[in-house]
Order: structure tokens, then C-alpha cells, then sequence
């Protein structure tokens, strides 16, 4: 604060050096978005930060919001599911997860997968085996869609 102030005392000798590199600190791309989620007595809140940072969105209307290289294919797949704050606990789980792996196909995105509930007073972590079987139910819902697709567009050939 002392050199927002003008009270460091090596600013007066060279205020045009310190102020440029301020300024480009201050402008420096780190290329890191950040999500907050939380739940308080209104409700759940999902918020995002990106650059330049010291400002926020505020994605609580739609409910739901991505950040990274996979962040397209992850808004997709919560608008083709019609992920809201209207689905329940099971559906918005299943819009989250998919999303996720369908994220992986972007470049950067691993396959790890950490996946919490947030309720009001409690954190619950899917283990390992809640995970797999969530990826058997992922790999159903895929399989289907695909195979109709295959038969029908095969018709048109």
C-alpha cells in the first residue's frame, strides 16, 4: 500500500519505471479462470473470475458454467442435457459427469476426475467405486444414441 501511496521512497527518483512496471504487472495475462461455487440460505451460487481479475460473472440465472480448454465441449453437453436449477440432484450429477468426459476431448483436459456434492452443511466426495459406476452409466447413455445414429443415417446411404 506504501507504493500506491507515493510513500516508498525509490518511486520519486524513477516514478516513470516503477508506474510502467506496475502497469504491466498489472496487465500480465497469468491465463488462469477460476470458478467459486457455494450454497448459503439463498441457494447454490457459481461464480467465475478470469483475466484481468477484480471483477466476477455471476452465472446463478442458468445455474452451471466451465472454464478451461474443455470448457466448450463441457457447455455443450450442460445445454443438450438442459442441465438448470430445475433438474434434480441425480440429473444435475449425471449433467456434471458427462460434461466432464466430454470435456476430455479437448486438448489439455485429463482424465482424472474428483467429483464433490455441495449441500448446505455437508460435502460429500464420490469415491472410486461411485465414479466407476458413473462412468458405466456415461458409457450407456453414449452407446445408444450412437448405434440409432449409425442405423439411421445408414438408411440415407
Amino acid at each position: 500500500f506504501a507504493f500506491y501511496a507515493g510513500q516508498y521512497t525509490g518511486i520519486g527518483q524513477n516514478a516513470q519505471m516503477f508506474f510502467t512496471i506496475d502497469t504491466q504487472v498489472h496487465s500480465f495475462n497469468l491465463g488462469v479462470d477460476l470458478l467459486i461455487a457455494g450454497v448459503d440460505e439463498a441457494g447454490g451460487h457459481i461464480y467465475s473470475v478470469g483475466n484481468p481479475g477484480g471483477a466476477f460473472t455471476d452465472f446463478h440465472q442458468i445455474g452451471y458454467h466451465a472454464i478451461g480448454s474443455g470448457a466448450l465441449h463441457a457447455l455443450q453437453t450442460m445445454i443438450g442435457l438442459q442441465q438448470s436449477g430445475l433438474r434434480t440432484l441425480e440429473e444435475t450429477v449425471f449433467a456434471t459427469y458427462a460434461s466432464k468426459r466430454r470435456a476430455e476431448a479437448a486438448p489439455g483436459v485429463g482424465k482424472d476426475t474428483d467429483l464433490f456434492i455441495i449441500e448446505q452443511g455437508a460435502v460429500t466426495k464420490f469415491d472410486e467405486e461411485k465414479l466407476r459406476v458413473l462412468s458405466e452409466v456415461f458409457e450407456k447413455f453414449q452407446r445408444p444414441a450412437m448405434q440409432e445414429i449409425k442405423t439411421e443415417v445408414s438408411k440415407l446411404i
